[in-house]
């Protein structure tokens, strides 16, 4: 019967069907098969989450000791010399993590220096010297990119509706 409990994967299923079970050997037997697999459960669920966590720490470690001059070479093509210098005045301006971040965002609409070098530009128009305050701006301005966008519809349209 053990072998049988263990091919079990849906411990709901051995749960209900303890609730019929009138033989008190079997039903400690099913009992005790539903403790260890939930024990061991929990065991394995406690190390996925310390292994996601460990992986995280590590990306976000990796992500820090990046610099924009290799990701911009490892991610946008080769980096010349004149591209090499404005990202170097913009890391000098703002700083490294801020001119990373602008060229994850150009890459992530498929563009390149050109365009993160319009959010650097932005950025440091509107002062914007921290992390957190670039993720506040480009939560705001995808919120009234988003509102212009509903304003701009055509009500004519029946796919409009739909949306």
């Amino acid at each position: 019967m053990h072998k049988e409990l263990n091919e079990v994967r849906d411990e709901r299923l051995l749960l209900e069907i303890m609730k019929s079970i009138k033989q008190e050997s079997v039903y400690e037997e099913f009992s005790r098969h539903v403790n260890e697999s939930s024990t061991i459960r929990s065991q394995k669920e406690k190390e996925k989450q310390k292994q996601k966590h460990n992986n995280h720490s590590e990306t976000s470690l990796n992500i820090a000791l990046e610099s924009p001059h290799s990701f911009y070479q490892s991610n946008i093509g080769p980096l010349n010399p004149f591209i090499a210098e404005e990202i170097q005045n913009y890391c000098n301006d703002l700083s490294d993590a801020l001119v990373l971040k602008a060229l994850k965002l150009a890459l992530e609409k498929q563009k390149h220096w050109g365009y993160a070098k319009a959010i650097l530009n932005n950025w440091l128009n509107s002062n914007i010297r921290s992390i957190e305050d670039a993720e506040a701006s480009i939560i705001e301005f995808r919120k009234s990119r988003n509102l212009s966008n509903l304003t701009d519809r055509n009500e004519d349209n029946p796919y409009d509706k739909l949306v």
